[in-house]
This record gives structure tokens, sequence and C-alpha cells, in this order.
């Protein structure tokens, strides 16, 4: 924004001096500061530490023992040190507090490496990502479907916000569906399926197929969706719109 203000105060500066704005900021910021991506197990943190908040919403306190304890196991800023269930429950033995806490923390498993690679490790991506999974959370409980699977919902999301084509196609098969699935998402889920219906086909054919299907590694995370009623995670959605 500055260096754009800089070219419209100065507008007749001859094409020589084009890199006049960026000599001008500079001159008045002199050290740069880069910060590096975050890589998948630090992308797989950062997104635990974003459902602990989410989770310990009502014991604050909790969660910045929990914070401060991480800190304080590693020896150094880029120690592989994993903020697991067991690293938790280890330190805080609180069975009201963790009786869910494994089957959320599996989604930043579910998250960490697709959010790494497609939002290249940037950690304000990352929590805009989360914000928008803690939002129709909310806004699913407000029309009265509080059933809503935060795992189910990630996965759909990662759907949305990196394939939308397929992601457009999947939504019209479940909303006229009498049972809520996708055939797609069977067809890619279930092996057997992709089987019978490619028997008669050569097996490098297949194989090409496969390769050349964006959804496969989606497909593979869990949760698994194709015995999934998926109409409550649009139904609420369609209607907001």
């Amino acid at each position: 924004m500055i260096e754009y203000a800089v070219r419209r105060h100065y507008p007749d500066l001859p094409v020589s001096q084009a890199d006049y704005t960026k000599h001008y900021l500079e001159k008045l910021i002199q050290i740069p500061i880069r910060i590096p991506s975050l890589n998948q197990l630090q992308t797989q943190n950062y997104i635990r530490f974003l459902l602990l908040q989410y989770h310990l919403d009502e014991d604050q306190t909790l969660l910045r023992e929990i914070c401060q304890a991480f800190e304080d196991s590693k020896t150094t800023p880029y120690d592989t040190t994993e903020l697991s269930y067991d690293f938790i429950t280890t330190k805080f033995k609180k069975d009201d507090q963790t009786r869910t806490l494994r089957s959320l923390l599996a989604i930043a498993d579910q998250l960490g490496s697709s959010l790494a690679t497609e939002l290249r490790g940037n950690p304000r991506n990352i929590k805009r990502f989360m914000n928008t999974v803690f939002l129709r959370k909310r806004v699913a409980e407000i029309y009265g479907l509080k059933d809503l699977k935060l795992g189910v919902l990630s996965k759909l999301l990662l759907l949305e916000r990196f394939h939308d084509k397929e992601y457009t196609q999947i939504v019209g098969e479940v909303t006229s569906s009498a049972n809520g699935h996708s055939q797609t998402i069977i067809g890619l889920e279930e092996p057997a399926t992709k089987e019978t219906a490619g028997a008669n086909q050569p097996n490098h054919a297949a194989k090409t197929d496969d390769q050349e299907n964006p959804l496969l590694e989606w497909a593979k995370l869990e949760p698994k969706l194709s015995k999934v009623d998926l109409r409550p995670y649009y139904s609420y959605h369609e209607n907001v719109q």
C-alpha cells in the first residue's frame, strides 16, 4: 500500500526509476523479517493448539498451562516435539477434559499434510481455514444440527477449498440422494466398487485414471464418508447462502 501511495504521489517518475518506491521503503524499514513456512509437523501442532483452544473454551487456564508445558519440553525452537494426546494427558490427567480429546486431535493428523502443502505452511491461512470449520459448526448448531462431526466437516471443507469443481458435483449428488450419499465418494473410498466398475478395463488404464484423479489423496483421509448421510452438512449452509 505504501509503494502504491508513493507511485501515486510521484506519477511523473521516469521509467528508469521504477524501483524508486522499493528504495523509498528501504530507507524507512532497514531490517527485513522473513517468517519461514510451517512444515507438516509444525502445521499439525498449530492445528492441535487451535483445536485445544476450541475444546477448552471455558478453561483458558488449562490451555495456557498446556502451552507452557509444551514450550518447556523443547530445548530449541526447531525441536520435533509433537503435541500429542499422550503428552497432554500425561501432563494433565483430567478425564473430564480429555474424554473427547483423542478424536479431536486426530483432525490435526487429517488436515496437517493437506494444509502444509496447499497453504504452503502459512499460519494466517491455516487459522482462517480452522476458523471456517468452527464457524460452520456453530452456525449448524444454531439451525439445530448439534451432531455434526468436526472431522467430517473438516474433510468436506478441504474438498470445498481445494477441489471446487468436484465439490460442486458431490454436493449435487448428496442433495439429490435419498440417503445423503455421494456416488463419487463411494467410488473413491470403496475399492470393491472401483474394481467392479473397471473389471473389463486393462490395468494400465485404471492406473492412469487413478493418477489423474485429484480426489484420491483426499479420499484416503479419515474419516470415511461413503456411508455418512452428508445432507446435514449442506442443508444449513444452503439456507445461509
